[in-house]
Formats: structure tokens, C-alpha cells, sequence
């Protein structure tokens, strides 16, 4: 009888250890495994990283130029809020200079509104002027073409042409819309996501 007992409660015993075993497997080890797995390939990238950095000087030179042509394109995107001074007069200062060197005439330069909700949302990443010249047409093309090709992020969102001036050479009048990036453009953009 005792026997029997033994066999009966043994065969549960046993089928209930491999029971527990295969669940503290399934449930414990192979995911202490597989982070044991992840933690050992991503020491094995810092260690070929570190090598990497240490034994070619090379290497840091390259990062330290890729920082620093950031740093000069950060700049020129943002360029009307450098320095601390106000952006218009930034603006206003790199327009004349340049309409100056290009033979035009800076006549007036106004700041856009925002009408529309349209131009509210521009309004929020860009600073707007409306600029108006007088000069010959060839003029206001190398105009376009100078700040075009200017490394500092302008744009030129729209140009028209509104008329004569009122002198005795009669030139024509241009009104051009540019957008000038705000440096917290990038912040506006992430708050509405």
C-alpha cells in the first residue's frame, strides 16, 4: 500500500518539479537570455566605437569639422537673430547693402501682417517684409540671383512689378515678398505635432 502511495504522488511530484522547471525557463531565463544577448552586442558597438575614436586621430578631427560646419549652417539659417539685435534692422541692413551694391533703390520696406490663417502660420515660423525698389529689371535679377546665392537662408516668397516711379528716368517699381527663418521656428513645429 505504501507503495502504491510512493508511485502516486511521486509521479505528481515529478510532473509538477518539471511543471515549475519549464515555467521558471520559459518565464525567467530565456528573457534574462535574450537581454543578456542585447547588452552583449550593444558593449561589443561602444568597444568598436571606442577603438575607433582612440586609435584614429583622424576620426575626432572629422567629427570635430562635422560639429563645426553644423554650427556655421545652424548660423546661417538663423542668422537674423544672431547677435542679439533686432531681426528687421538686420534684415533692413543686409537688404540695403545689397540693393546698394546691385544698383537698385531701396524705397520702402514694411513688415508683413498676418491676414489669413495662412499667413498666421507662416507668420509663427518666419519673419515677412515687403520690400519695394526702383530700378532697371537686369538690376532686380542680379538682386535675386545675389541673395539667392547668399549662403544666409532667405527667401524671396513672391515679386511684382507695381508701376513707374515718379522721376524723370521713370524706372519701375518692385515689390518682393521675402521670409526670413525665426530661430525658434524649429520649437513651433514640434508643439504642434
Amino acid at each position: 500500500m505504501l507503495a502504491h502511495l510512493i508511485k502516486k504522488y511521486l509521479v505528481w511530484m515529478i510532473l509538477s518539479y518539471v511543471l515549475i522547471a519549464g515555467a521558471v525557463y520559459r518565464f525567467v531565463f530565456i528573457p534574462q537570455r535574450a537581454k543578456i544577448e542585447k547588452y552583449r552586442v550593444e558593449k561589443s558597438e561602444v568597444e568598436y566605437t571606442l577603438i575607433k575614436i582612440t586609435s584614429s586621430p583622424s576620426f575626432l578631427k572629422s567629427l570635430n569639422d562635422t560639429i563645426r560646419q553644423a554650427a556655421v549652417k545652424s548660423n546661417n539659417f538663423e542668422w537674423l537673430d544672431a547677435g542679439g539685435v533686432d531681426a528687421g534692422l538686420t534684415f533692413y541692413n543686409y537688404i540695403a547693402d545689397t540693393a546698394k551694391r546691385t544698383n537698385l533703390e531701396l524705397l520702402e520696406t514694411s513688415v508683413l501682417k498676418s491676414g489669413s490663417s495662412r499667413e498666421a502660420q507662416m507668420g509663427k515660423r518666419y519673419y515677412g517684409w515687403k520690400v519695394r525698389f526702383s530700378g532697371s529689371f537686369n538690376n532686380v535679377l542680379y538682386f535675386v540671383d545675389e541673395v539667392e546665392g547668399n549662403r544666409r537662408f532667405l527667401m524671396i516668397r513672391e515679386i511684382g512689378v507695381v508701376g513707374r516711379g515718379s522721376g524723370e528716368d521713370g524706372q519701375p517699381l518692385y515689390d518682393l515678398i521675402f521670409r526670413g527663418l525665426k530661430k525658434d521656428a524649429g520649437d513651433v513645429k514640434k508643439t504642434q505635432s
